[in-house]
C-alpha cells in the first residue's frame, strides 16, 4: 500500500518537473521577446538583461496543488527592473548652438570737431582720462585746447580712432560713463579742465607775448604754474568782490532778498 502511494507520488512529481521544464522554455521565449531592442519596456531602461528561471520548491508538491504558472507573463513583468519616479528619463533639451550670440545695443557718442567733422565712438574705444599736466608747459595747453583756435597745434594727449581730441571736448567724451570716471571723483579730469580753461586759457587768448609779459618775474623768468594760478585766482576774486560791492550799493537793503540764493 505504501509502495503504491510512493509510486503515485513519484509519478506526479515527474509530471510536475516536466511541466516546470516546459514552463521554463515558455518563459525563456517570452524573455527573448521582451528583451528585443525594439521592445519599449526594455528600451526605456539601461539595466542589463536578467535570465528568469522558475525555482523548484524544497518541500514536496502536493498532487492537488494547482500549477501557479498558468499565466507566467505577470511574473516576468514583476521581476523586471523597475525605475523609481526620481530616475525617470527626462527628454533631452532642444538643440542649441554651442556659443549663442546676443545682440547687444552698443552705446555710442559723438562730438563735432572743427569744420563740422562728426566723430562717433563707443565706450570701449575710449582710453582712460590722460594723466597730463601742463604745469611746466602752458603753451602746450594752449595748443591742445581748441581745434578752431589759431593756436591749435594738431596734437592732444587723448586719441580716439587715430584722431587727436582737443581738450575742450574731453568733458563730453567722458561724462556719464562711470567705468571711465573712477579716477578722482565723478571725473578726475573735470575740475582740471575747468581750471585750465577759466584760469589759464582765458588770459592766454590774448597774444602769448602779452600773457608772459604779465606773468614773468623781474629777472625775466616766467612764473611757475602754481604762482600763475594764485595770481589769476586773486585777480578773479578782486573782480568778483568789485561786482558784489557795486550790487550792494545799488540794491541796498533789498540786496540780500533779491540776489541771495
Amino acid at each position: 500500500m505504501n509502495k503504491a502511494r510512493e509510486e503515485k507520488i513519484a509519478h506526479n512529481m515527474a509530471l510536475q518537473f516536466k511541466g516546470l521544464e516546459e514552463t521554463n522554455q515558455r518563459l525563456e521565449k517570452i524573455h527573448d521577446i521582451l528583451t528585443q531592442p525594439a521592445n519599449p519596456l526594455i528600451a526605456s531602461t539601461s539595466q542589463p538583461s536578467i535570465p528568469y528561471t522558475v525555482a523548484i520548491a524544497a518541500s514536496p508538491i502536493s498532487p492537488h496543488s494547482p500549477l501557479p504558472l498558468s499565466n507566467p507573463v505577470p511574473l516576468v513583468r514583476s521581476q523586471l527592473p523597475r525605475r523609481s519616479p526620481e530616475s525617470s528619463i527626462t527628454p533631452p533639451p532642444p538643440c542649441m548652438p554651442n556659443s549663442p550670440t546676443e545682440l547687444v545695443a552698443v552705446l555710442k557718442r559723438s562730438i563735432t570737431l572743427a569744420g563740422g567733422r562728426v566723430l562717433e565712438f563707443a565706450e570701449h574705444e575710449v582710453p582712460g582720462p590722460p594723466p597730463v599736466s601742463f604745469a611746466n608747459d602752458l603753451s602746450c595747453l594752449n595748443s591742445s585746447w581748441d581745434d578752431t583756435s589759431a593756436y591749435w597745434g594738431g596734437k592732444s594727449a587723448l586719441i580716439i580712432n587715430n584722431i587727436n581730441i582737443p581738450i575742450k571736448y574731453w568733458h563730453d567724451v567722458y561724462i556719464l560713463w562711470t567705468s571711465k570716471s573712477n579716477n578722482g571723483g565723478p571725473w578726475g579730469m573735470e575740475t582740471k579742465t575747468v581750471e585750465w580753461h577759466q584760469d589759464i586759457l582765458a588770459p592766454m587768448e590774448e597774444p602769448l607775448e602779452n600773457f608772459w609779459k604779465e606773468f614773468s618775474q623781474q629777472n625775466g623768468n616766467r612764473m611757475t604754474y602754481l604762482s600763475i594760478i594764485a595770481e589769476l585766482v586773486a585777480h578773479q576774486n578782486n573782480k568778483c568782490k568789485a561786482l558784489v560791492d557795486a550790487a550792494k550799493a545799488e540794491y541796498k537793503l533789498q540786496f540780500q532778498s533779491t540776489l541771495s540764493y
